[in-house]
């Protein structure tokens, strides 16, 4: 429960087969065992003087106050950490954070896919470097955008399911990746890109986040889209897909077999106009 509160839950389940340090961890279910090395790797348990466990034993009340006091405590260094990658909002300020080239993660040939040069005038985007985004990290600002949240939402449980209409998948199936934030001044919403990636980072898909044409709005479908994403970017007639400071969903849609093979999400933005441009990129790793 403990391990679960502090954000760690996740990677004790991944953790589940691992031997604890403890002599009497044959004893330990192996479900078990990932809390168990998380809680211990940070201090939020020390186990007994003989070093055992006893994962049959249990607790005092003094012994479950010290668990809440130690996770307490790993909670407040976890704030004391992030205070150095903070701006003067308060928010976690992706340029800060520690950021990685291209070819340490493993991903060189990955540059050219994102990188593109405008046809007409002198616009150009080229990634720079690769920032991996932890839990702790969130929400962060990057690019205009407050990054609150990331997710895919399967097609089973989608407003799209059963659907053929054109812009919604044509009847096939198709989940949505979403990043969930807020647009902290006037950007182009669909100049925020993104390349999926299964767990050899390969290519699966590049998709530029959708929006709803101002003029088709009342399309049953687009009603239904916002109904249940109101924060959905809906384009202005003279003002193309700008969208003013407030919530935003930005959506991108895969078919679900694809999705289902998606290990890692690259985000980027790429809405600066007319003039040579890097940025550093977003590394979003999906459960």
């Amino acid at each position: 429960m403990i391990v679960r509160a502090v954000g760690l839950g996740e990677q004790a389940k991944d953790m589940a087969g691992n031997n604890t340090k403890f002599v009497d961890n044959a004893d330990i279910p192996t479900a078990d065992r990932g809390y168990i090395i998380i809680a211990s790797d940070n201090g939020i348990i020390n186990g007994y003087p003989d070093l055992t466990f006893k994962p049959y034993g249990e607790a005092t009340r003094a012994e479950a106050s010290t668990m809440v006091i130690n996770a307490l405590d790993y909670l407040t260094s976890i704030d004391e950490g992030m205070e150095q990658y903070k701006n003067k909002d308060g928010l976690v300020d992706a340029d800060k954070l520690p950021a990685k080239s291209f070819e340490e993660e493993g991903m060189d040939d990955l540059e050219d896919v994102i990188a593109f040069e405008n046809m007409i005038g002198d616009g150009a985007y080229q990634p720079k470097d690769i920032i991996e985004v932890k839990d702790e990290y969130l929400p962060l600002e990057y690019e205009g955008l407050k990054l609150e949240s990331y997710r895919f939402d399967a097609y089973e449980d989608t407003f799209i399911k059963g659907t053929n209409a054109f812009y919604w998948g044509m009847g096939r199936p198709v989940d949505l990746f979403l990043v969930e934030g807020e647009i902290l001044d006037e950007r182009v919403t669909s100049s925020y890109e993104a390349v999926f990636l299964d767990k050899n980072n390969e290519k699966i898909a590049k998709k530029t986040a959708l929006y709803i044409a101002g003029n088709q709005l009342n399309d049953p479908m687009n009603k239904k889209a916002l109904e249940n994403y109101p924060n959905m970017p809906v384009s202005k007639m003279g003002i193309g897909t700008l969208k003013d400071s407030g919530k935003v969903t930005l959506m991108y849609m895969l078919s679900s077999d694809d999705a289902d093979k998606v290990e890692t999400v690259l985000l980027y933005y790429t809405g600066h106009e007319e003039k040579p441009f890097k940025s550093d990129v977003l590394k979003l790793e999906i459960d």
